[in-house]
């Protein structure tokens, strides 16, 4: 079983319950322990889920809300219908009136009724989807939780992930063009990451470096759309730090921000002489 399956699956699980025991999950389960990506990201969104419906039983229902709702039903069945033009035969005696008390109870009523309720759960649902998708276009991550996703890969063997297969905002991926990559064995094809609690995607090559010392170096070179990161550096600017026992970069080159990491004795020295200051035009 791959990432993006065993994901899937245990997506279904809820939080705090005893699902993950079921039969049907024991593939999924069995795939996560041993994969350190999965466990982070699932640990993150079951964290999310928490405090979504912490967050959801907070919220005080209105005073009298449901009696207005219902009041407001009740009024709706209560309007007479309108006058229709009879179809019967000249000379048919007519059909004997049907109250409107006697209406609300019938099963046609109830099913107006039940056609209301579905309507305005519906709306509900477009108007909570809609929001979702507002907040997804404009959701960001920070450089500290492309960080949290980059080191969770550092024993993490490439065909652990799944494919990429582009960004789903059609930005389109290739390599940097500003680092110098001379003797660097680049693994292909390159993997999908998700990255922070919104799930942020991100593509990943995974790099063995030859340094100009002869040793070799391990690392990760993480690409996501300008778009979707939080205080990206402007081009042409880099961004140095240790990230763990990693030393890492941060880059901007057009629509796309770049973030390798290297391990290693000779990493620092390594990744600046291979990410040089532009040279003023």
């Amino acid at each position: 079983m791959d990432c993006q399956t065993a994901r899937q699956s245990l997506a279904a699980i809820r939080p705090g319950t005893a699902d993950s025991a079921l039969p049907e999950f024991a593939s999924a389960r069995e795939h996560v322990q041993s994969c350190a990506a999965c466990q982070t990201t699932l640990n993150r969104h079951d964290e999310l889920d928490l405090r979504i419906g912490e967050l959801c039983r907070d919220v005080a229902v209105p005073a009298g809300l449901k009696d207005r709702i219902l009041d407001s039903l009740q009024s709706t069945a209560k309007q007479p219908a309108p006058a229709a033009t009879s179809r019967l035969p000249s000379g048919s005696p007519a059909p004997a009136p049907v109250s409107v008390e006697h209406r609300k109870n019938t099963p046609l009523s109830r099913r107006k009724w039940s056609r209301r309720i579905a309507a305005a759960a519906c709306a509900l649902l477009v108007g909570v989807g809609a929001w979702f998708l507002i907040q997804q276009s404009f959701a960001t991550v920070s450089l500290d939780e492309i960080d949290a996703a980059g080191e969770s890969l550092v024993d993490v063997a490439p065909e652990k992930l799944p494919e990429f297969v582009g960004f789903a905002s059609g930005v389109e991926l290739h390599p940097p063009q500003e680092m110098n990559l001379t003797n660097v064995r680049v693994s292909t094809p390159p993997r999908h990451m998700t990255v922070g609690e919104r799930g942020i995607e991100s593509a990943v090559f995974f790099l063995t470096v030859t340094s100009r010392g002869s040793k070799t170096l391990t690392g990760r070179l993480a690409v996501l759309p300008l778009a979707k990161v939080a205080a990206a550096p402007p081009a042409g600017g880099r961004l140095f730090r240790y990230v763990g026992t990693d030393y890492a970069a941060v880059w901007t080159e057009g629509n796309l921000v770049y973030v390798c990491y290297l391990s290693g004795r000779d990493a620092k020295a390594e990744l600046e002489w291979r990410l040089p200051p532009l040279q003023a035009s």
